[in-house]
């Protein structure tokens, strides 16, 4: 097969679809004088959790440079773009989540040891899934997501921490989803990089044009999102696992301005869809503890309880030290909870290392996945 080939696949957790993006790699070298290299690649299965507002599609520049024996799937996570919405609200409470993509690896790894990755809330679940499920797993690798136990420290002691998590309150807001429609979807947008999608909005003007899309008139589109036009029939988590399903495409490189076009098309597609918006959010409407205030009292912040969660895996944390989410100083005892840990830098990359930096990431992941 190509070793740069990726499939959209669905499979069924607990009696909900889950959408993933499946790249097998080469096919095993049984030549004698590669049988070690044969043994390892049989094994490097990658599993990765992506974080919000984002979807599985945001790993495909570091898929395309990581090496290409590596059999690597990335799931939506429930209730994002093409995985369907979880059934109850509290379905998104942590536990449950943990049980979900526990049944999810088990599934797709047919008895292999994996290697997971996550990054934001995909490494909030990555980190008490390989806490409690360690037989699934050879290996951890985060990348800028908080250990819970750490993070929950930094709140009761960090007034930085707590005001870099304010924006959680916008999210968990009873009117968050209007809001954030009136908007345009403002702070998703700031979150990822606002550059980003103004050369969208750019390309797909110009493509509603070329498309001969200039008859629309400006009545009919003035408070319409470009996504929205140029990506209409994509929305339909259902009509997806009719067509899409198994359909296999080359992925380009970071430059690439297609792949890139594409990417936050199927953000925007998934905002603007009433439904995963709300399952999105959900993430946040049931965490287990609530960031407090910036000057939140004393009183306050001693009730914040501390969990102790311990991590035997080997593991690794890449992290881009320009993160506004995350106070770096979310790392510091970090040890005291994951007994066999690496922790490396990236002094100019922020929360999106994994994009930012995919050529960086990738060598460390390989260099410690080796």
């Amino acid at each position: 097969m190509h070793t740069n080939s990726v499939t959209s696949q669905h499979i069924r957790i607990q009696n909900h679809n889950i959408h993933y993006l499946e790249r097998k790699g080469d096919s095993i070298d049984t030549h004698a004088d590669h049988a070690d290299h044969a043994d390892h690649a049989d094994n490097t299965l990658v599993i990765m959790f992506h974080g919000f507002p984002e979807n599985a599609h945001t790993w495909e520049v570091l898929i395309s440079e990581l090496p290409n024996n590596f059999h690597i799937i990335a799931p939506d996570l429930p209730g994002y773009h093409k995985s369907e919405v979880l059934s109850r609200t509290s379905d998104y409470r942590i536990p449950a989540l943990i049980n979900r993509m526990a049944d999810f690896v088990r599934t797709v790894s047919q008895g292999k040891k994996v290697t997971l990755v996550g990054h934001d809330w995909g490494g909030a679940i990555a980190w008490p899934l390989a806490a409690f499920q360690p037989d699934l797993f050879h290996q951890l690798i985060i990348l800028n997501a908080a250990h819970p136990s750490t993070f929950t420290q930094a709140l009761k002691t960090s007034s930085k921490q707590r005001k870099k998590s304010e924006y959680i309150k916008a999210l968990v807001a009873e009117d968050a989803e209007v809001e954030l429609r009136q908007t345009h979807f403002a702070l998703l947008k700031g979150m990822l990089g606002d550059d980003m999608f103004t050369d969208y909005d750019r390309k797909a003007e110009r493509k509603l044009l070329s498309d001969g899309a200039s008859s629309v008139s400006t009545e009919n589109t003035e408070n319409t999102d470009l996504a929205d036009l140029a990506d209409r029939s994509c929305s339909d988590k259902s009509s997806f696992n009719n067509s899409y399903a198994g359909k296999s495409y080359a992925h380009k490189s970071s430059g690439d301005g297609n792949s890139k076009y594409n990417y936050v098309a199927s953000l925007l597609s998934s905002w603007n869809d009433n439904e995963t918006l709300s399952a999105m959010l959900n993430y946040y409407r049931e965490m287990p503890q609530m960031a407090p205030d910036e000057n939140a009292s004393a009183e306050v912040l001693a009730s914040i309880r501390v969990p102790e969660l311990r991590v035997e895996l080997p593991t690794l944390v890449l992290w881009g030290r320009l993160d506004d989410a995350f106070d770096e100083g979310i790392l510091d005892g970090l040890a005291g909870y994951v007994s066999n840990l690496q922790i490396m830098y990236h002094d100019t990359a922020t929360h999106w290392v994994h994009r930012e930096q995919a050529a960086w990431a990738a060598r460390k992941i390989t260099e410690f996945v080796a």
